[in-house]
């Protein structure tokens, strides 16, 4: 026997004001953010949630307003990110817009894990017109702190969600960029972390961490080589002036 209303409405969720629609027939609940959508557009757009509403449930099922509740383990703000994609499409995030790193990180973590691979691509773009490959492409993105893909200027912490996402969409071309950025951030950073807004930790794995330290010591062999090679030419200079 489902969940009857009464018991349902006791349910410990807050409804999301933005994303919640009095005819949607499916309610998703991350975290204790609810948002009552279409199955329809969903299964429409991913075959993950298509796979999830089509797969028996059992007949105790929790009901809401005779709508199935789908318990999800997302953080509400980045399912929250998806969901406005996929119900407004371009009209909410026109492709011309720029965007906040943390905006485009969430849409590319939530569509590459329920299999939406135009919204995945699209938004990948973004991220890689910061971590990219061309190196003069590279430069200006340093000398502007960011890129017209991005609102905001991209920060050093960014880095670690990048080389992350690198890793999750195998998107090698990023990593080169993304851990020189991890190579300046602060050793207790790039060892334990950094929060996102939500509070989730952004970690490095410990190969990766590896990688930065080891090439740390590199960039500082070499910064003494060169530190020797100009004081050795300098007094050689000075040398010849007598």
């Amino acid at each position: 026997m489902n969940v009857s209303v009464q018991e349902a409405e006791t349910t410990a969720f807050v409804r999301d004001e933005e994303l919640w629609f009095p005819d949607g027939n499916v309610v998703l609940e991350a975290q204790g953010r609810a948002f009552r959508v279409y199955q329809g557009l969903l299964a429409h757009h991913s075959e993950i949630f298509r796979d999830l509403f089509t797969v028996p449930q059992p007949t105790t099922t929790e009901m809401y307003e005779e709508c199935p509740i789908v318990h999800l383990t997302d953080q509400p703000e980045d399912l929250r990110q998806l969901l406005r994609v996929i119900y407004h499409g371009n009209r909410y995030y026109p492709a011309d817009e720029q965007l906040e790193f943390a905006i485009v990180a969430a849409l590319v973590r939530m569509s590459h894990k329920y299999a939406i691979e135009h919204i995945r691509d699209s938004y990948l773009s973004r991220m890689k017109s910061c971590f990219c490959e061309d190196l003069d492409d590279f430069r200006n993105f340093r000398s502007q702190s960011g890129s017209p893909s991005m609102k905001l200027c991209v920060t050093a912490t960014d880095a670690i969600a990048a080389v992350n996402i690198a890793r999750l969409t195998e998107t090698l071309s990023m990593l080169p960029s993304a851990l020189f950025f991890c190579c300046l951030l602060k050793t207790e950073t790039l060892i334990n972390g950094h929060p996102r807004a939500d509070g989730t930790l952004d970690c490095l794995s410990p190969a990766d961490v590896i990688k930065c330290i080891d090439a740390l010591s590199q960039i500082n062999r070499h910064r003494a080589y060169l530190a020797a090679g100009y004081v050795a030419s300098d007094a050689g200079t000075r040398e010849s002036a007598y």
